[in-house]
């Protein structure tokens, strides 16, 4: 009997340790976006709220996405474009990447010929994946945003 019960505290005791180990990532990227205009004092951005705007943006079909925050600078003169993507799977999200990667690079061959300070600023941004996670960030201050980014990933 004292054995029986033993073996199956052990065994409960190493599934405990098993599942505890595992971390679970769920990320509210409204909660970032907001994160972000606070501590970058973003204001007046057109904040995409329609999931079938990714499609007019960004042409990301609304069912690959589970969850989304984009905002856009409203002022023509600020080229500041948050955009973050939560897929609904790795392939999907894989998709997502590919898409906004050809959008950032349309819009870098573009800069690249009209537009040199643009360009620059493009050139220290690209698309980042983190699992099912798809960003892109184009802004002045692209490091600090990203680190507030990324810190709800780790």
């Amino acid at each position: 009997m004292k054995r029986t019960f033993l073996l199956l505290f052990t065994f409960v005791l190493f599934l405990f340790f098993l599942t505890g180990c595992e971390k679970t990532l769920t990320t509210d990227l409204p909660t970032i976006m907001q994160d972000i205009n606070f501590s970058e004092d973003y204001i007046d951005m057109k904040i995409i709220e329609d999931v079938s705007e990714l499609e007019t943006y960004y042409l990301i079909n609304p069912a690959y996405v589970k969850s989304f925050a984009v905002e856009i600078s409203k002022e023509e003169s600020d080229f500041t474009e948050i955009i973050l993507v939560e897929a609904v799977d790795i392939d999907k999200a894989n998709e997502i990447s590919s898409l906004l990667d050809n959008y950032y690079r349309t819009k870098l061959d573009m800069a690249q010929t009209y537009e040199d300070e643009f360009a620059k600023l493009l050139q220290k941004c690209s698309v980042k994946q983190n699992g099912v996670y798809v960003s892109l960030i184009i802004c002045d201050n692209v490091n600090e945003v990203e680190k507030i980014y990324n810190s709800y990933f780790e």
